[in-house]
């Protein structure tokens, strides 16, 4: 879900303590509740993964319905069996639209553990087959449809809840007459999320360990470029013993300052 994110087709979303990128719609807004629920799905599976992959897609039927009665059904019974599939807690998100067409279409989002799935060729597959054989209708591959969100880490997650964000505009819904606008699975997380605890989304520890490798990674190669004139890896990696300074030494490191940041923060000396 690679996107040009900019503050011509963007709009700040604030979420607890942190401000996140979502779509600016042509016209009219965002619902507001829907909106969050997106958030609280997201904290939801990255409380039970470290990673959390997220795949879109668009499902059309072949005829009218004046309720959501099957595709909610039809969406519960994919939860059920990617579940049992992938091994793993799966969650969906989903909205109805209609504006002009005779026939309403869906536009979901399936959440699952990024440590059972990273690509959705497969599981676009699977859905794809399974909607036909229910309704007969079809299922739409999105571009940039999936990407993989990693706890704590917001820069995995801003590009996410953008794209998703999608969903939960007000324009196209004006057909929708009595059924419901929005379905989503009703998720509990592992653990009680506090309401004002955003570590889910931005931990300050993820934030400044990805920082600090990427730090040294940027001087031993520069480094190493100049003992070898070259990287000696393909992409420029190096094995462990050729580091001038080693993981464990990097991650040890990390926490110490983290621990001194914590500290002086907390007024201890």
């Amino acid at each position: 879900m690679s996107f040009l994110i900019t503050k011509h087709n963007s709009l700040p979303y604030v979420y607890k303590n942190h401000s996140y990128p979502i779509i600016k719609p042509k016209s009219k807004g965002h619902f507001k509740r829907p909106l969050k629920k997106i958030f609280e799905l997201c904290e939801t599976m990255l409380d039970r993964y470290t990673k959390v992959f997220v795949v879109r897609f668009d499902l059309h039927p072949t005829e009218f319905s004046g309720s959501n009665k099957d595709i909610g059904l039809y969406l519960q019974t994919e939860k059920k069996r990617l579940q049992k599939e992938y091994k793993c807690k799966a969650a969906y998100f989903c909205t109805r639209e209609q504006a002009s067409s005779p026939i309403q279409h869906y536009h979901a989002v399936f959440m699952l553990s990024g440590q059972k799935i990273q690509h959705p060729s497969r599981l676009l597959d699977l859905l794809e087959k399974s909607w036909t054989r229910f309704c007969g209708g079809k299922l739409a591959k999105v571009p940039r449809s999936y990407g993989t969100m990693v706890k704590g880490n917001k820069a995995s997650i801003d590009p996410i809840v953008y794209r998703i964000s999608y969903l939960t505009k007000e324009d196209t819904k004006e057909l929708n007459g009595s059924a419901r606008n929005f379905i989503w699975s009703r998720q509990k997380p592992k653990v009680s999320i506090d309401k004002h605890n955003d570590l889910l989304l931005v931990d300050p520890l993820v934030t400044f360990l990805k920082n600090h490798k990427r730090h040294v990674f940027s001087k031993t190669n520069d480094v190493m470029g100049k003992i070898y004139k070259k990287p000696n890896r393909k992409h420029g990696w190096f094995s462990e013993d050729e580091l001038p300074i080693s993981i464990y030494d990097l991650i040890n490191s990390s926490i110490r300052a983290q621990t001194k940041t914590d500290k002086a923060f907390n007024g201890v000396t």
